[in-house]
């Protein structure tokens, strides 16, 4: 029997490859991630020449969000200056990533799928949140939520050949998705008649080769014209049951999720000698949702001629790394959804822990956020 790879593009098309007969198992990338690189180099080169060299001298399978980060004012051409010796590739993409100024949000990298990812901050938290499983998870102020566990995931990377509707009603398509996904499916039509949307609403599209979790978004698109957030209609995956409901449900439930946020906090100092000593350790993680230098604080322009400044202290750093991460999270989903925007949704973080209190409506339209871009 022929094997398959779910190869991830970094417009997130899962395609299947068939594995050439007796060929070798590709690297894992939490591997690459070690691989030590003897010379790096990189004196004012393009942002896409710096990352294929990284990749050609590590074997490493590098994409980038090309669309998302010239939203953030980078480009392929983009200037990066960096150096150092006996560099790891994790380090280098560091490195590669802090040099990057003049853009109007952090950029970094993760791993997902055997492939390192290269993006802005605030859409490597939406990953983060729409893919990866809270370290804990407690639902407030009473109950205990339960842990989305690995069937979410499936959900996600299933696909349909074809959906045709043609003016067919609400009830039939979504019937068609359970089906097609084969799961309990809880569609609340109480709530949904409440914003207009009903049985026999009539929805028409035609798809090909699609995510199923994706034209399942597109259908209730389709019932949202002109709705505010509250009003739309939303899927969401809650204990192994797709349930189809609206905002104003979903607000009214409030999550408690833990997030280990160690490597987002990761503090990549400005190094203007050819050689680089790191101090301190960092864990590579797996391959799915991690990894990178997260967000990077303000610091010298590395193509400044403008006498040197003193840095921030390892402290103040880190300290504006913490602030510029809350940030993201809130802009991610609205800031009127948080405590500081007159919501109701709060951020702390101890230690390296995140500690994110939100309406499971905050948290849909977090993990939502990477779609939107």
């Amino acid at each position: 029997m022929r094997a398959f790879n779910l190869i991830v593009c970094a417009a997130t098309v899962f395609v299947l490859v068939p594995d050439a007969v007796g060929a070798k198992p590709a690297p894992r990338a939490a591997d690459l991630a070690k691989k030590v690189i003897p010379k790096v180099a990189f004196n004012g080169v393009s942002l896409a020449e710096s990352l294929e060299t990284l990749g050609k001298a590590t074997g490493a399978r590098i994409e980038v969000d090309w669309g998302t980060l010239r939203i953030a004012g980078v480009t392929r051409r983009s200037r990066v200056k960096a150096s150092g010796e006996k560099l790891t590739l994790a380090k280098a993409l560091d490195l590669t990533v802090a040099s990057l100024r003049g853009g109007t949000e952090p950029i970094s990298w993760f791993i997902h799928d055997n492939t390192f990812i290269i993006t802005t901050q605030a859409n490597l938290l939406s990953v983060r949140i729409g893919l990866a499983r809270p370290s804990r998870a407690a639902r407030s102020p009473r109950r205990t939520a339960p842990v989305k566990r690995a069937a979410a995931k499936p959900l996600r990377a299933r696909r349909i050949g074809k959906v045709q509707f043609e003016a067919a009603r609400l009830d039939g398509a979504l019937a068609f998705f359970r089906d097609a996904a084969n799961v309990n499916m809880v569609v609340n039509w109480q709530a949904l008649a409440a914003t207009g949307v009903y049985k026999h609403t009539p929805v028409t599209i035609k798809l090909t080769n699609i995510e199923l979790t994706r034209a399942l978004d597109l259908v209730l698109d389709l019932v949202n014209v002109d709705k505010d957030q509250y009003s739309s209609v939303y899927w969401d995956w809650d204990d192994g049951v797709l349930k189809i409901t609206t905002g104003t449900v979903l607000d009214a439930e409030m999550l408690t999720r833990v997030y280990a946020v160690a490597d987002l906090l990761h503090v990549v100092p400005n190094f203007s000698a050819p050689s680089i000593a790191m101090h301190g350790s960092r864990t590579d993680t797996e391959a799915t949702g991690g990894g990178g230098t997260g967000l990077q604080p303000d610091g010298k322009d590395p193509f400044s001629d403008s006498p040197a400044t003193a840095d921030p202290s390892p402290a103040e750093q880190k300290a504006k790394l913490r602030e510029n991460l809350i940030k993201a999270i809130q802009a991610s989903s609205g800031l009127e959804l948080w405590a500081d925007g007159g919501g109701k949704g709060t951020i702390r973080i101890l230690g390296n822990k995140m500690i994110v209190t939100q309406s499971r409506l905050g948290f849909k339209l977090m993990g939502g956020s990477q779609r939107r871009r």
